[in-house]
């Protein structure tokens, strides 16, 4: 089953690289030159930051497939960006109901700061952490 998603993945990907392709040459109409051109351009290998991490490592992928990355990147930014703008009352809401649960934790480890950091010279430094719950 692996195998046949892996070949649905490859031919996917294959069939949008010719689409974009097919729509660059079309947008710059510029016959046999040009397509030599965008084709190459469209296939070179570029070098980008290793998406799986690693401090300073790249990978070599083409230029098509990380442009094709960014675009969906960035649509997904953009579709988090509105989905959490649409509940942004919604969310703030919760967060006011959380805090006021809390309130009581909030006002013990307050209290027990400030006792702490009037025994020390009075220098405040205040730190608030939710108590580690018992599982």
């Amino acid at each position: 089953m692996s195998e046949l998603t892996g070949k649905l993945d490859e031919t996917i990907a294959a069939a949008v690289q010719a689409q974009i392709s097919a729509q660059v040459l079309e947008a710059l109409s510029g016959g046999q030159l040009f397509q030599k051109y965008v084709t190459a351009v469209l296939q070179s290998v570029v070098e980008v930051p290793d998406p799986k991490g690693g401090y300073g490592r790249t990978v070599k992928v083409t230029f098509v497939d990380n442009a094709i990355a960014g675009v969906i990147k960035k649509a997904v930014q953009e579709a988090v960006q509105n989905a959490v703008a649409e509940e942004r009352e919604r969310i703030q809401e919760e967060v006011r109901l959380a805090v006021k649960r809390r309130a009581a934790d909030f006002a013990v480890v307050l209290t027990d700061e400030l006792l702490k950091s009037a025994e020390d010279k009075w220098r405040f430094n205040v730190q608030l952490y939710a108590p580690k719950r018992e599982s």
